[in-house]
């Protein structure tokens, strides 16, 4: 469920300078080149579980005295920005995806200690990298809603887009938009992704399309299992929403424990809560035709009503002769004194056109867009999407300290593994036996376990209390 966050790892500040000397936390890779700026700059580091990259920024100490709680762009390093996306790199592919956002941030810690130790930091370093100070800035949620066929899918991306955009772009106000905008000119199929930007998230909503030039995608290794991912990908409504800051910050939901266990079932419904807020959806506003004949017999007032009738006749209330006569204060009051009552009373805002509420909004969305729960990937697929059998799995092998990360230590920081090219089983035991969906054939899955090597990805695996 969880697609991409944000994260400052911050290091622990009661060092002194010996003590952060005898750290020697990098700033750079070790095979970057001297810069003639001494500032800060992002670095993109790959994961050695599945080769995706992921961005590192370091951040300065705190200025002091300033209010807007700015850092030094250059000098002693008090954490790092991390920009990461669990489900590629830490499986390879996010065409399925069911793991918690508590995951997804240790996932994203300790992608960043393998990157301080192959870049020269000590052990005194790492063990100041701790999960209680991680600010969580954002993170984005991935709702999945599949469908029988793309057609279909495609179809409710249709209505979203509709929805959105004439219920938000009023006032010559552009929230929602979809890009590319319009279809192509020279007949290719029209695919497009539909945004929404508010203060306290963004929603974009789409269709997958296979080989996109920009994706991190590496192929399940079982043929099967892949083409029967691929084509759900293709018909399944993606919907994500990505938080932002300042609403994670007064929601106090920027620490890592505001995402584990029950709590964080809450904190994932609490996000969801902002999709159906913003898209009106338990507003139950009308988006039926609702003659002039049956006004008189409203419960309503008078004035009500003769605003009412001038709004179905096609009319904007706000440019009434009533108001215009009025100053601009008192005209908004006067229009709010009309307006609520009727949106309580029929479900109709004045502030949606008539026409754009009858050809636009959409009842459907409201049955549709509902909060689906946790993904639960197919049995046989489990191991080789983003889900709880796979995620644990991938965690425990990339927190190998001993054997992985102690090894660097020893060897040098240039004893990098290699990366696989195939998105290998990471499951429980794979002597059982199960049955490949597309042929119905009984497989023996140790066949799909990953072959050794020295890479991470098949680094033996300890007992872990995150997951116990």
């Amino acid at each position: 469920m969880c697609d991409s966050l944000v994260v400052e790892i911050m290091i622990e500040d009661d060092i002194t300078d010996e003590e952060y000397r005898q750290c020697k936390f990098p700033d750079k890779p070790l095979n970057e080149p001297v810069h003639a700026s001494a500032d800060f700059r992002f670095h993109i580091a790959t994961t050695t579980v599945t080769g995706a990259g992921f961005k590192i920024t370091p951040l300065g100490q705190l200025v002091p005295r300033d209010a807007q709680g700015r850092r030094f762009k250059h000098g002693r390093i008090a954490g790092y920005l991390v920009e990461f996306n669990p489900p590629a790199c830490m499986i390879g592919h996010n065409r399925q995806l069911a793991v918690s956002v508590y995951q997804g941030v240790l996932a994203a810690m300790w992608s960043l200690k393998y990157w301080l130790v192959v870049n020269g930091c000590a052990k005194e370093g790492l063990d100041r990298i701790k999960s209680a100070n991680i600010n969580i800035l954002s993170v984005t949620l991935t709702l999945l809603y599949p469908r029988k066929s793309e057609k279909s899918a495609r179809y409710i991306l249709g209505l979203f887009r509709a929805h959105t955009e004439g219920l938000l772009n009023t006032d010559g106000k552009v929230i929602a938009k979809s890009f590319p905008p319009e279809a192509p000119k020279d007949g290719t199929p029209y695919t497009f992704t539909s945004y929404v930007d508010i203060r306290s998230c963004e929603l974009s909503v789409y269709v997958k399309e296979l080989n996109q030039p920009n994706s991190f995608t590496l192929p399940i290794e079982v043929e099967e299992f892949e083409l029967e991912t691929q084509q759900f990908a293709v018909s399944t409504l993606r919907l994500e929403i990505r938080t932002k800051p300042a609403w994670m910050k007064a929601k106090e939901l920027n620490k890592l424990l505001a995402w584990k266990g029950a709590r964080g079932v809450e904190s994932i419904q609490l996000v969801f809560g902002l999709l159906r807020d913003t898209l009106r959806l338990d507003e139950n506003l009308r988006t039926t035709t609702l003659k002039k004949t049956t006004v008189p017999g409203l419960g309503l007032k008078a004035a009500q009503k003769k605003y009412l009738l001038y709004y179905l006749a096609g009319h904007n209330v706000r440019e009434h002769a009533d108001f215009k006569k009025m100053d601009s204060i008192n005209a908004s009051k006067a229009y709010s004194a009309v307006r609520l009552p009727v949106l309580n009373e029929i479900k109709i805002d004045f502030d949606i056109s008539n026409e754009v509420r009858l050809k636009q909004l959409s009842e459907k969305l409201c049955e549709l867009l509902v909060y689906p729960g946790e993904f639960t990937p197919k049995d046989h697929l489990a191991p080789y999407v983003f889900s709880r059998v796979s995620a644990p799995v991938a965690l425990k092998q990339l927190k190998q300290l001993k054997d992985i990360v102690s090894g660097v230590l020893e060897s040098g920081p240039r004893s990098v593994p290699p990366v696989p090219t195939f998105t290998v089983y990471r499951g429980p035991n794979p002597s059982v036996a199960v049955k490949r969906t597309a042929k119905q054939v009984s497989v023996n899955l140790a066949s799909a376990k990953p072959r050794r090597s020295s890479g991470i990805g098949t680094a033996p695996l300890q007992k872990d209390e995150d997951f116990e």
